[in-house]
């Protein structure tokens, strides 16, 4: 766990920041919580999964064109594609087992510099990520319902996860 006091990195059981002494402020993860980090810990490698298995049954259904040279290129972007994804699974796999087995959320008093929200056009809120970037915490991940109650420029006591900066719980102070 990082003491976002002087960005020392502590134990996920400290209390106390052993190099400045400032109180690391951490709750037991709740049953959801908990349950949102095995599901995106489980969903990359699943997904990732369906798509060997996709991308293996259509190189199997073009096995006729084995001779074609654009074949080829094409059976070696697949293996490419999933070289990607493969890293990308390993990383959020890596995040979520390491907030697994800190079992806490760390909370933070911060100020927000800025809020935004990516992807999703055309109105469909399901695609749409929403993040908030505070001092010294930097980007969090929110929940949409969350990022209509932040204000810019306020300060907030934030509550998050520490490997994967998934906000949790914002209060004004």
């Amino acid at each position: 766990m990082i003491c976002y006091n002087c960005n020392t990195r502590n134990n996920a059981e400290d209390m106390v920041c052993f190099s400045c002494g400032k109180t690391l402020l951490t709750t037991p993860f709740t049953t959801n919580q908990r349950t949102w980090h095995i599901f995106n810990a489980i969903a990359p490698i699943v997904s990732l999964a369906f798509l060997y298995f996709f991308l293996q049954f259509f190189i199997g259904m073009s096995s006729r064109f084995s001779g074609d040279a654009a074949f080829g290129q094409i059976f070696n972007l697949t293996w490419i594609i999933i070289a990607i994804a493969g890293v990308m699974s390993a990383v959020s796999l890596y995040k979520n087992i390491m907030d697994l087995m800190g079992g806490v959320t760390q909370s933070h008093t911060a100020r927000l510099m800025r809020k935004y929200r990516s992807g999703g056009g055309g109105g469909r809120r399901g695609q749409r990520r929403y993040y908030a970037e505070f001092e010294q915490i930097g980007k969090v991940t929110l929940q949409s319902t969350m990022y209509s109650q932040l204000e810019e420029g306020a300060t907030y006591k934030v509550t998050f996860s520490p490997n994967t900066k998934r906000g949790w719980e914002f209060e004004q102070q």
